[in-house]
């Protein structure tokens, strides 16, 4: 096993440990994978280094939102070594585009779940799924 697959295993468990002995659930990818260098590892490093994490809000101006980037970053680099290489050959229209991209990719997760005949069948038209989720939010707020 490389040195890499070593430490990310180590960083899992380290993550999982973290989440039982704060008394939280931990937060999986879609690979099933526990989600260790993700927002929530990262807020429940802070709080169990005794500090705040500065969760950025949508109206959040543009220093918010870059520390908050630091801050991700800079837990990403500490665990990956080589990471910050591949992150100074990105240029700035090339993480727009990734993150355009990942954000299509978060919303469109619930795919993965669907089976294929229920794809064919909104990818072919057949089914409405703005009008069916649409319905599941009008049952749920009782209009």
């Amino acid at each position: 096993m490389s040195d890499g697959m070593k430490r990310l295993e180590e960083d899992q468990q380290d993550y999982l440990e973290l989440c039982e002995r704060m008394g939280v659930r931990p937060r999986f990818k879609a690979s099933g994978q526990p989600d260790c260098y993700g927002a929530h590892a990262a807020e429940l490093q802070a709080k169990a280094q005794g500090g705040s994490y500065p969760v950025a809000s949508p109206n959040a101006g543009p220093s918010t939102s870059a520390g908050h980037l630091k801050d991700f970053l800079s837990g990403y680099v500490r665990t990956n070594p080589l990471g910050l290489d591949a992150l100074r050959m990105l240029k700035a229209s090339q993480w727009h585009r990734l993150a355009e991209a990942e954000l299509a990719r978060r919303n469109g997760i619930v795919l993965e779940i669907l089976p294929t005949e229920l794809l064919a069948d909104i990818a072919a038209g057949r089914i409405d799924a703005v009008a069916v989720v649409q319905g599941l939010q009008e049952a749920r707020h009782g209009k």
